[in-house]
């Protein structure tokens, strides 16, 4: 028998979860939110904003190496800063956290604390929540599952959580490794590998496959990689590697991918630390997925509606990582709301569009993109010969002299279908701000002329976007040659 009735039950309390628990709140449902460890979940506690607090405090240092350089003030103590930034961090999150809380229970939402099963799915549906004081059981009329994913770790690496870590430990460091060996160069590997270097450790990349970041535009990759090689970070592609632990002795061995042939010059003995970055797996352990008849895929993220995010079980929805469909916070809150919305039986209930969904990788420089790059619109749209790509450089805008940092923009655009904008990429200063000004042309179906009468102003990142713009119309003052076909 249930010890408790709900219209809505959450499981997990990240982003997707707790939005998905509040949204569901404001629409005059009664909700209960499970997690089984920490309120935010994985990119509260371990991921988006440790690494985000890390990456700040990196730069600033970075840039600050001019001032040392010309003799105003002396260089930092490198083991102090990390510790500090370690403390730093710790509070943050507890306040996030702390925030989140009070913002579920201003809202009347049940918190409970526990693992998480799904014992019944006729309806009402019941959850089971275990912790160190018994099982509690829960009914409800719906189920949000929002358990998101965690570090895939690979059969050949040896995690220890001392010396060969995933996100989980890298943040709890006192001082900076000797020697960072990150494994996988992708969103999590590259991230963590500009601060750490700019906290002084020495730091290689290896990646399975022959592209770092190979989800994105090449020509924005490479203006990030240009960067960091000249920061002194080291990269192999087309590299694997086994990695073993045992007694705080790390034995690492590098192949060549796909086969065993070792690869007698790369060398890792004065590796100390070893980050594992090659992706991530679904939360579903435990939940009682296959007994309640939920399906998953083969890699095991459950299966839904892309547009309601329903399971084949009616009344049972996944959100966030857990489905497998975008790997963003962001993504997964507006899931949860639009989830909420469904259950609630809102008359608003808005879809979220693909290509709408704003991608950002906070290295140094910022990579930010929605929609398509340039290889797939001309992939996806073989029949259209007027795909045409337009770049703006930062060097062209007073902002972008000012810092100095290289960046640019793509926006790529569909001129068989009324120059509708399928995507854009940036690379630079702030793209993780200027690429929404660009998404909302496109939201508003390519409509220039309104983003046209905001005045912007100068000097500022944002002259970057007007210029993307006026250079449509082939009007661009500092970028006044046209871009190219198809």
């Amino acid at each position: 028998m249930a010890d408790k009735v709900f219209d809505v039950a959450v499981i997990g309390g990240g982003p997707g979860g707790y939005v998905a628990a509040i949204r569901a709140a404001q629409l005059g449902l009664s909700v209960a939110l499970a997690e089984r460890e920490s309120l935010g979940g994985e990119c509260l506690n371990y991921g988006c904003i440790p690494s985000k607090l890390y990456i700040d405090y990196a730069e600033l240092f970075e840039r600050s190496q001019e001032a040392v350089e010309a003799g105003i003030f002396d260089a930092p103590k490198l083991d102090v800063v990390v510790k500090k930034i370690k403390e730093k961090k710790d509070g943050l999150v507890d306040k996030l956290r702390e925030g989140i809380e009070s913002l579920e229970k201003r809202r009347k939402v049940k918190i409970f604390e526990g693992t998480v099963s799904i014992v019944s799915v006729s309806d009402p549906k019941i959850v089971e929540i275990s912790d160190e004081d018994g099982t509690k059981q829960v009914q409800a009329s719906h189920v949000i599952i929002a358990t998101g994913s965690r570090a895939n770790i690979l059969p050949n690496h040896a995690h220890d959580g001392v010396n060969v870590l995933t996100n989980r430990e890298i943040f709890s460091l006192d001082t900076a490794p000797k020697h960072l060996l990150i494994v996988g160069g992708g969103v999590i590997g590259l991230e963590i590998a500009y601060f750490w270097r700019m906290f002084g450790s020495k730091v290689t990349v290896v990646e399975y496959t022959d592209m770092i970041l190979g989800r994105e535009d090449r020509d924005v990759v490479d203006v990030v990689l240009k960067r960091f090689k000249r920061l002194g970070i080291e990269f192999y592609v087309n590299t694997d590697v086994r990695v073993g632990s045992k007694k705080g002795s790390l034995d690492i061995i590098a192949f060549r991918a796909g086969t065993k042939e070792i690869i007698d010059e790369v060398n890792f003995s004065d590796v100390d630390k070893v980050l594992l970055a090659t992706g991530v797996v679904p939360n579903t352990k435990g939940l009682g997925l296959k007994e309640a008849g939920v399906e998953q895929d083969n890699r095991g993220f459950i299966t839904v509606d892309p547009q309601t995010y329903e399971t084949n079980s009616p009344g049972i929805y996944a959100i966030g990582d857990v489905n497998g469909l975008w790997g963003l916070a962001h993504a997964a809150s507006a899931q949860g709301e639009v989830v909420a919305d469904i259950i609630s039986g809102a008359k608003d209930t808005r879809e979220i569009d693909p290509n709408l969904v704003i991608s950002c990788i906070f290295t140094v420089p910022r990579i930010a993109s929605f929609g398509l790059t340039e290889d797939a619109a001309r992939a996806e749209r073989p029949e259209c010969s007027d795909i045409r790509v337009d770049r703006v450089d930062f060097q062209s805008v007073g902002k972008g002299v000012i810092r100095g940092m290289p960046g640019m923009a793509k926006i790529v655009v569909d001129e068989c279908h009324g120059e509708e904008i399928l995507g854009a990429q940036i690379v630079g200063d702030e793209a993780d701000s200027l690429v929404t000004m660009l998404a909302l042309v496109a939201a508003h179906e390519g409509n220039r002329e309104s983003f046209l009468k905001v005045i912007v102003a100068h000097p500022t990142f944002g002259e970057v976007a007007k210029e993307l713009m006026d250079k449509l119309d082939d009007k661009a003052i500092h970028n006044p040659s046209r871009g190219g076909k198809s």
